[in-house]
């Protein structure tokens, strides 16, 4: 190695690893929790209609096992998979306790925006974990629910755009704010929460659900700058979307070794100037 490419080593590596650390600590990233149902399951395939969104299929809270609650009026075909209890009617899609025909396959943490378009099948969300090559038939059909911590830096509303082929119910602390229920072609939605208060923790959950063949398309950003948005990987004292939290100590040392790097390659290209 000549005397120029370690010189360019010394001075520029410490400023990249500091860059590389610091683009990391402001990723948006949510919990992705992966379901399969299974093609036996009562409404799979589920019946089809006139292939357009259905905004009322659920009700507009959780319900009390954090399941979208079912809408019996919404007008559509009836859901087979339900948990009645105390009154209430949870669709049992995303719960395994619940439905002998789902299986939970994982949890990974995954970044946004997200983003499958299913032009192709190696971009679709099939099972298992949205990675798979087709749904229905024996591979079943993919679920999911997408969480993380949703952080306003100033008090606002925050708005989101999100698409689906098909399902897709969106809330904010248990209250729904995107609402694409029944079957159809991949179909975009935009929703937009209350004001939040800068600097609150706002819980974010997106069920998704592929409930015909063979398509199975996704896509869900947040479109408001400057909010936080942290799967439940990034713990306690990390920073959220946005870099604006404290950072663990395994990344402050990684910096602080960038930043150390960084003076002795300075030190010693003024040592070498003086002599």
């Amino acid at each position: 190695m000549t005397i120029t490419r370690c010189w360019l080593l010394r001075t520029l590596g410490a400023p990249l690893l500091l860059f590389g650390l610091m683009s990391a600590a402001g990723a948006q990233t949510m919990t992705a929790t992966w379901f399969t149902v299974s093609s036996s399951d009562p409404d799979r395939p589920f019946p089809f209609t006139n292939g357009a969104v259905v905004p009322n299929e659920v009700l507009a809270t959780l319900g009390p096992d954090n399941l979208p609650e079912y809408n019996s009026s919404y007008g559509g075909p009836a859901v087979q998979d339900l948990y009645t209890h105390g009154g209430v009617s949870e669709i049992t899609w995303w719960s395994p306790a619940h439905d002998a025909n789902v299986t939970e396959t994982g949890t990974t943490s995954v970044l946004l925006p997200l983003n499958f378009p299913c032009t192709t099948s190696s971009n679709c969300l099939y099972p298992a974990n949205g990675a798979g090559s087709a749904d229905g038939g024996t591979a079943g059909y993919q679920a999911a629910i997408f969480s993380a911590t949703l952080t306003p830096k100033t008090t606002e509303s925050v708005s989101f755009s999100i698409g689906a082929d098909d399902v897709a119910f969106a809330y904010l602390n248990g209250q729904i704010i995107c609402d694409l229920g029944g079957v159809h072609p991949d179909s975009p939605g935009t929703c937009t929460t209350g004001v939040l208060a800068a600097g609150t923790s706002n819980t974010l959950e997106v069920f998704y659900a592929d409930l015909r063949p063979s398509a199975a398309a996704f896509s869900f950003s947040i479109d408001t700058t400057n909010v936080g948005v942290c799967s439940s990987s990034c713990g306690s004292g990390t920073s959220p979307g946005g870099g604006t939290g404290v950072p663990e100590p395994a990344t402050l040392g990684l910096m602080g070794f960038g930043l150390a790097a960084l003076g002795f390659a300075r030190r010693r290209r003024e040592g070498a100037a003086r002599t």
